[in-house]
């Protein structure tokens, strides 16, 4: 297993942190919801160990460092250099395809196919202060074991939140990162909810097993997340629309059409309209799935050649259970469609007339909204080419 010297970016005392990239933990064993989610990486069969977290079910959150030719080297993305497979939820597979930070020790790591039965970790929003205690959790060497088959954890105190990293100090006798934990998550838990707030990146490795005796110090070093949410959610959404001919996309909206509501359990609806005139409804899926937020497809087969002239798309709650669509067509048309399901469009309703020099020459966005405090209906927002901002409210159609 490799192990490789690390720069002096941080300090604990008045020594510079050097030692190995924190590669296991040594402490007890993790609990069944920490361990289900935790991920063994196997990096050149067998030249390296690292840890990882299912974040996303077809996605792990791990270091990046476990990946470069030298300590702390850039990583390029795409297919890794080493073969590398993955452990978490009971089986084994094959990591195909990474997406590193270039400002910090941290990669997504895309396995072959979705994890089932494993519930994912979310990322922190929010950063851990001072004297808050995390829990560290990785596989690999312990103070007594070379290559535990385990996940073991051990708590931590968070000393120093710097822009990118946690400086950690063990908070127990006994506890360490060590080699085989690299990539493991620095765990938070408030009130049940258990988040990642950071990645092990580099430890000193007191009482870890291999370790010279005369090595003392299990403080250790995380790469910060919290601020990395947003980043990880992109990066698992990609996965839903890869392989979808999504350039060819002209127009689209989400809303609520074949149920649920936004206090429900799965993600919106969405319509795309494309550069054919084919129209797509893509059903949602449940949530906290970002990978896979759509679980059904449907193809409207409208008119093609009507849909071409669809210029603008708003999804509008007309007072019902579910969503609508308001099209703005390129002869200035304004049409409504009370709902819209797997079936395809039902309650026409003509808003304004064809050669309508308003929406054919002035309109430019449109976007719906309850903007107005009353009533059950959207309102429908709409921005003009010279500026201007109008809103229609309780939309009804005309004659």
């Amino acid at each position: 297993m490799r192990s490789s010297g690390l720069f002096a970016a941080a300090t604990l005392a008045t020594a510079a942190l050097s030692a190995a990239p924190a590669t296991a933990i040594s402490g007890p064993q993790a609990s069944d919801a920490t361990a289900a989610a935790t991920a063994r990486l196997d990096i050149g069969g067998g030249e390296r160990g690292c840890s990882g977290t299912l974040v996303a079910p077809q996605w792990l959150l791990t270091a990046a460092s476990c990946f470069t030719d030298t300590p702390f080297g850039t990583l390029a993305p795409g297919v890794p250099k080493l073969k590398t497979t993955a452990t978490v939820g009971g089986t084994t597979q094959q990591v195909v395809n990474l997406v590193p930070r270039t400002d910090r020790d941290v990669v997504m790591a895309q396995l072959a196919k979705p994890v089932s039965g494993i519930t994912p970790v979310p990322v922190a929003e929010a950063a851990p202060g001072s004297g808050d205690e995390v829990q560290a959790a990785g596989y690999r060497r312990t103070h007594d074991e070379w290559v535990p088959d385990q996940v073991h954890a051990a708590a931590f105190t968070v000393q120093t939140v710097g822009t990118t990293t946690l400086e950690l100090a063990a908070k127990t006798d006994g506890a360490a990162i060590c080699k085989g934990d690299t990539g493991g998550p620095a765990l938070s838990t408030a009130n049940g909810h258990t988040v990642v707030v950071g990645v092990s990146s580099r430890s000193w490795q007191g009482g870890c097993v291999g370790t010279d005796p005369a090595e003392t110090r299990t403080g250790a070093m995380a790469a910060r997340v919290d601020d990395l949410a947003a980043w990880v959610r992109q990066v698992a959404y990609s996965t839903a629309f890869a392989g979808a001919p999504w350039k060819s996309a002209e127009q689209m909206t989400a809303g609520y059409y074949t149920g649920g509501s936004a206090g429900g359990t799965r993600h919106m609806d969405l319509i795309v309209r494309w550069n054919d005139g084919e129209v797509t409804l893509y059903q949602g899926g449940e949530a906290n799935d970002p990978a896979h937020p759509f679980a059904a497809e449907y193809q409207l087969k409208p008119r093609k050649s009507i849909w071409l002239n669809a210029v603008s798309l708003a999804s509008v709650n007309a007072g019902g259970g579910t969503d609508g669509l308001v099209v703005r067509w390129s002869d200035g048309e304004m049409t409504q469609y009370t709902t819209v399901d797997a079936k395809g469009f039902h309650g026409e309703k003509q808003l304004a007339p064809p050669k309508t020099s308003l929406w054919r020459d002035d309109a430019k966005v449109l976007s719906a909204g309850r903007f107005t405090p009353s009533g059950h209906r959207d309102d429908l927002l709409v921005a003009f080419k010279d500026g201007h901002v109008s809103l229609f409210s309780d939309l009804r159609p005309t004659g």
